[in-house]
This record gives structure tokens, C-alpha cells and sequence, in this order.
């Protein structure tokens, strides 16, 4: 499914996408923005504010401005409304997406392979606890014949289980602050974020997430929790969701004085952390006359913003999918202006 318009996920679960970007997508008047969301948004009768829609402010053309997150259900209605025809356009559109989601939320079966597993498992405890039990009995009836009272036992311990409880509200309260205080700085989505996250799950801990057996309702971030791994996810978020601008600028003030070729082409590497992408020839661009301007003391500083927004674009393009890599730059472009 090609994608239309960027849809994202709340801290809620909940699927949104941007009004503004809804309201160009449908081909509208740019100068009609404030009159069209004041009209079909804040002031809508039929939509309730924290359930469709929720406002933020953006910084559009070095403005600050305003902009609405709104729910599928509601930017389905206000599709159908669109005298364009790309209307009934996005409204398919998110009816797929809509679709696509409930497949990925659906609960995975069950692997034959963990199943075996949890079977041996709890047959394991079961022999456990009894080869426990007769011995004690054993016991208690030599005691019996010897004419002294059986001593009692001490309450015998679970073996644990994925089933066992995990919860760790601290933990966990953390670890969502991060995703959300990530997201938000770098207006990424928090699915693609989770996505990324669960991938390195496995790279780093050999744990496929979407295999661990879901109970009930739960989500897949219940689950983790559950089978006791909410702090690998938590550590690996840490370690490296980090905000793009301290990094590069630490690294290239510390070498910008006294830079080598080498640490030079440390630094240009760096930026080609990347599959090829709609922008590798701009990024391709900004390195080169990054690696031009480099040797001239006058123009550090501009030098400096050159590198800087080039190791930037390529942090911001490596986990971000195509339909949002020309946003990414635009971004970074207003973030580091020459």
C-alpha cells in the first residue's frame, strides 16, 4: 500500500495523523488553514477534543503555527466532506491502513516450538514438585516410625515461568518517558520507534518479540514485560535512541581545530550509516563542500553547521521510512540553517 499520509500512534495506542498534512494532501487552499481547522476542527459540534483531535504547536516557514492530531475515524469524516477529489481517495487509504494495523495487532498463534517449550516446562515443575513431596513424605514416615514428629516443610518455590508476574511500574514509567521525549523532539512516530527497538531486540538479545505467546488482551510491550525483559528494551533504548544534535556536534567541535584526513573521513562515514536513499545525493552534496570548507580557518563555523547537518540527515534518514525522509530534511534544514 503506497503511502499517502504519514499515520503515527499515540501513547495511547491510538492510530493519528496530522491535520495540516491531511488538509494539503486534499489539495485545499493554503490560506484557508486557520478558518478550515478553527470551522471543521475546534469548533465541530460532533468531534471532542483528547478523543479526535488533540492540538500542538509547529514551526512552519520559521512561524510558529498550529496543528491537530487527529484520530483515522475523524480524518475519515473529514475526507468524506472534501470538495476534491482526492477526498474519497485518502478515505480508502485509511480504510487499508485501518485494515493493515489489525493484522499486525492481531495475536500471533502460538509456534509449535514454544509451545513444546511451555509444555516441558510445566511438566518439569510437575515432576519437580512431586519427586519434592515424596521425599518429604519418605521423611515424615521414618520420623513416624521412630516415635518423633515430622518436622513441617517449608513452603516449596515455583520454578519461574514466562507467566510469572514482572511488573515494574518504575521501570516501565521510564522507559515510556524516554519513547515519548524522543518522539517528540525529533516529531518521530512512536510506531516506527517501537518497530526499531523490537528489531534490536533480536539483533542484540536473539529475543523476536512478536513470537513470545501474548496472554489475553495484553500488548506486546505487556508481554516483554512479562517474560522479565523490559529492562533489555529499556537499555537498548537508552543506549541508542540519542538525540541526534549532541552527538555530531560534540564530535566535530573536538576534531574541527585540529582534523585529519582520517578523522575526517571518520566523520563523513559516519553519515553513510544509511541504505540509499531519495536524499543521498543532497547528503552526498553537503559532504562535499563540507570537505571543502574544512581547511579553511575563516569558515569553521560554517563548516561546522555543514558537517553537523549532514551527520544529522543521516541519523534522521536511517530509521525513517521513504514517505517521510523529505520531512526529515526539511526539518533539519530549519534546525541548521546556513
Amino acid at each position: 500500500m503506497t503511502e499517502l499520509i504519514s499515520i503515527t500512534t499515540n501513547e495511547q495506542g491510538v492510530s493519528i495523523v496530522s491535520a495540516r498534512e491531511l488538509f494539503e494532501f486534499l489539495g485545499l487552499d493554503k490560506t484557508h488553514w486557520s478558518r478550515w481547522s478553527k470551522k471543521n476542527i475546534v469548533d465541530n459540534p460532533f468531534a471532542s477534543e483528547g478523543t479526535d483531535w488533540t492540538g500542538f504547536a509547529i514551526m512552519a516557514n520559521g512561524n510558529q503555527t498550529s496543528d491537530y492530531a487527529i484520530s483515522i475515524d475523524f480524518a475519515k469524516k473529514l475526507s468524506m466532506k472534501a470538495p476534491t477529489e482526492k477526498g474519497e481517495q485518502v478515505r480508502q487509504y485509511f480504510i487499508e491502513a485501518e485494515k493493515a494495523l489489525r493484522k499486525l495487532s492481531a495475536p500471533a498463534a502460538l509456534p509449535a516450538d514454544l509451545t513444546l517449550l511451555n509444555l516441558i516446562s510445566q511438566q518439569t515443575q510437575l515432576l519437580t514438585g512431586q519427586a519434592q513431596l515424596i521425599t518429604q513424605l519418605r521423611a515424615d514416615v521414618d520420623q513416624i516410625n521412630r516415635g518423633t514428629r515430622p518436622i513441617q516443610p517449608a513452603p516449596v518455590r515455583a520454578l519461574p515461568t514466562s507467566s510469572s508476574p514482572g511488573h515494574n511500574a518504575q521501570l516501565r514509567e521510564r522507559f515510556l518517558s524516554l519513547i515519548s521525549n524522543y518522539c517528540a523532539y525529533h516529531q518521530a512516530d512512536f510506531a516506527s520507534t517501537y518497530n526499531y527497538l523490537y528489531r534490536r531486540m533480536h539483533d542484540v538479545y536473539g529475543v523476536n518479540v512478536h513470537r513470545l505467546n501474548r496472554a489475553g488482551n495484553e500488548s506486546l510491550l505487556d508481554t516483554i514485560e512479562r517474560y522479565g525483559r523490559l529492562a533489555d528494551l529499556y537499555k537498548l533504548a537508552s543506549n541508542e535512541l540519542i538525540y541526534l544534535e549532541e552527538k555530531p556536534v560534540r564530535l566535530v567541535k573536538h576534531t574541527l581545530d585540529n582534523i585529519t584526513d582520517e578523522q575526517r573521513q571518520a566523520i563523513f562515514r559516519r553519515a553513510f550509516l544509511l541504505d540509499e536513499s531519495l536524499l543521498y545525493a543532497q547528503l552526498r552534496a553537503n559532504l562535499m563542500e563540507a570537505s571543502e570548507i574544512v581547511g579553511v580557518p575563516l569558515a569553521k563555523t560554517r563548516a561546522e553547521v555543514f558537517i553537523t547537518r549532514a551527520v544529522n540527515l543521516g541519523y534522521l534518514l536511517k530509521h525513517r521510512n521513504p514517505g517521510q525522509r523529505y520531512e526529515c530534511y526539511r526539518l533539519n534544514q530549519q534546525r541548521f540553517p546556513i
